[in-house]
Parts: structure tokens; C-alpha cells; sequence
């Protein structure tokens, strides 16, 4: 004990430090680790080489989601609903159902649409050209939102692209970006929302 005085000084404790974080900042630390994790990630994605499973289908019902599956080829959307053991409130005729389509069953209707690309490419399956819109093609990487528009408008004035080498026609994109960019894609007849 120190003395001042007559008097002795109280003993002097080292305070101990208890750092308390708060629950957002952990948060968004734990939320920044896993963004530059996933960023990664998707960084070094490569598409699906095998042909099982190349078409994959989302299913919804009344909004809520229900199932994925990846299947061989393009099925209809009897065929899907019957995998996932749901009568279809509207029976088609087998009408076919392009790949890469969200199924979504509610108020007695059955409609489909095609997914987002970046559900597509988070999937590891390739966007189509054709029926990408500048969000889609925003997914691949090196597509910024001016170059995906120049994309669409290309395809808008002139029509379907036949090759995914047929990029080269867009004003940006050289033979490398062409190469760097067609793993990710994958050309097809233009797609329509159906109502089935």
C-alpha cells in the first residue's frame, strides 16, 4: 500500500477491460466474412461439365418455395409437378417447360417463369442469352450494368443470338471477354412467360 500522509492509499486495481459488442457489429462482421467468402466463391465457379442434370427448375407454391430439381433435358411441367408429387390444379397437355424456369403454383393457376440469373449462376448452371435481361448478365462476372444493356439491345435490334460467339458483335466485347464470358452462358430459342 502506497502511504500519502498519515493516510494509506486504497490498493490500485488494474482495471480489467470487458468489451461488450454489440449484436450489429457482430452482425456485420460475421456478414462481411461470409460476403468476401461467397464472393470468392462465385469467383471461381465453373459450370456444371456434365451433361446429367443441365436444366434445373424452381417450384414454388403460393409463393413460398417448395423444391429444386436438376434434370437431364427440358421436361413439362406435369412432368415436374409429378416429381414433387403435386396435382397439377390445371393439367396441360404436356406442355414443355424451358430450363432454368421458376414453376409457381397459386390462386388455382400454374404459371412459369424463367429464374433470375444470379439463382442460376449461384446454381452453377449457365444464362441463357436469349432470355437474359441485363440483371441476369450482371451475375457473370466482368458484365457491369452498361455493358449487359448494350447486350440486350443488340439482341432486341437484330434478334436471337445463334453462338454465345456472337457476343463479338457487341460493342466492348473482344474475342477474350467472348472467351471469358461463354462459360457462363448457353444459347437457346427466345423464352416467353407462359400461363398454363
Amino acid at each position: 500500500m502506497a502511504h500519502i500522509g498519515n493516510k494509506a492509499a486504497p490498493p490500485v486495481e488494474s482495471p480489467q477491460r470487458k468489451t461488450k459488442y454489440s449484436p450489429a457489429l457482430l452482425v456485420l462482421a460475421v456478414g462481411a466474412i461470409l460476403y468476401h467468402t461467397s464472393y470468392s466463391a462465385l469467383q471461381l465457379w465453373e459450370p456444371d461439365p456434365s451433361p446429367s442434370g443441365r436444366c434445373v427448375y424452381q417450384l414454388y407454391v403460393e409463393g413460398v418455395f417448395l423444391a429444386t430439381y436438376f434434370v437431364d433435358h427440358e421436361e413439362s411441367i406435369d412432368a415436374i409437378l409429378k416429381r414433387s408429387s403435386i396435382s397439377n390444379p390445371q393439367p396441360t397437355a404436356n406442355t414443355s417447360c424451358p430450363c432454368g424456369s421458376r414453376i409457381n403454383i397459386g390462386n388455382g393457376a400454374v404459371t412459369s417463369e424463367k429464374m433470375a440469373g444470379a439463382t442460376l449462376f449461384a446454381m452453377g448452371k449457365p444464362i441463357d442469352l436469349n432470355i437474359a435481361d441485363a440483371a441476369d448478365l450482371q451475375a457473370i462476372p466482368g458484365i457491369g450494368p452498361q455493358l449487359a444493356e448494350r447486350i440486350v439491345q443488340r439482341r432486341m435490334a437484330y434478334g436471337a443470338f445463334s453462338t454465345v460467339e456472337c457476343l463479338s458483335q457487341v460493342r466492348g466485347i473482344g474475342p477474350k471477354k467472348v472467351v471469358a464470358f461463354a462459360r457462363y452462358l448457353t444459347v437457346s430459342q427466345p423464352f416467353a412467360p407462359q400461363r398454363h
